[in-house]
């Protein structure tokens, strides 16, 4: 059997990024650890959305996967509020 390879994808989840995740989640060889998004081509909420609207449509279920936005977004809206 093939080796096992576990990564970390960081990514904004454009439309090439979505290609790539959903190949690497149907991957028999790859075990992704996790999934960090950042704003790039979309927005980082957007990035979010993409990342796991991906991940489901490659066959995992959400609790296998969170997305968690970074600490200074969060503090950004927290004093916008």
């Amino acid at each position: 059997m093939s080796e096992i390879h576990k990564i970390i994808i960081d990514s904004d989840t454009a439309g090439d990024d979505v290609a790539a995740l959903i190949l690497a989640a149907k991957s028999p060889t790859v075990d992704i650890l996790g999934v960090t998004v950042l704003a790039g081509n979309v927005s980082l909420e957007q990035a979010a959305k993409n990342s796991l609207a991906a991940l489901e449509l490659a066959g995992s279920s959400a609790p296998d996967f969170s997305v968690d936005m970074p600490a200074a977004v969060l503090e950004k809206r927290s004093a916008s509020v």
